[in-house]
């Protein structure tokens, strides 16, 4: 009984630090957008960018972190109902490689324009997987987003997906800076 006590008395206290990382996590990645939006406003509303290029190179960037943040939110928002156990899973088989391409494909014009190579492979067999493709998918666009994010020009973001020990492993790696 006390090691069932003792087991269970660790495990809380561990799941408390890691609820304690994820706020302070979660709060480090609300605060950067949000010192740039404001640090944006501010340099518009005081009209020191006169130009209208420059006023709208602001602007979109405002934009992309406004944007960074209401996905933050919501990624919280379902990380809460996870929590709950109200979100519901919707899992069937469904192609894994198609999913990787379709994340590849939604973020190649980015990595581009950001000088970043993006690249992505699925070791053969893989497809069918059971699994919630649009939460899967939603994952896979966390993770290349904060990538794609951290990782400077010239270099990489890839998406691999193979099966170890009868399961699959999908990863995503960068040469970014890491967390």
């Amino acid at each position: 009984l006390s090691e069932a006590f003792n087991s269970m008395a660790e495990q809380l206290q561990q799941a408390t630090r890691q609820r304690a990382d994820l706020i302070a996590w979660v709060s480090h990645d609300l605060q950067t957008p949000l010192t740039s939006i404001q640090a944006i406003l501010e340099a518009l509303g005081d009209g020191l960018i006169e130009e209208p290029e420059t006023q709208q190179r602001y602007l979109r960037t405002a934009q992309r972190e406004v944007q960074f943040l209401s996905r933050l939110i919501d990624d919280l928002f379902q990380l809460s109902k996870l929590d709950a156990g109200g979100l519901t899973l919707e899992i069937l088989p469904n192609a894994l490689s198609d999913l990787i391409s379709d994340t590849l494909e939604s973020f190649s014009h980015l990595a581009k324009k950001q000088g970043v190579t993006l690249t992505g492979s699925v070791e053969e067999g893989i497809d069918p997987v059971n699994m919630d493709a649009r939460q899967i998918g939603r994952v896979l666009n966390n993770l290349v987003s904060n990538a794609l994010r951290y990782t400077s020009k010239g270099g990489r973001v890839s998406i691999s997906a193979r099966r170890v020990s009868g399961k699959i492993e999908v990863r995503v790696a960068d040469t970014g800076e890491g967390i």
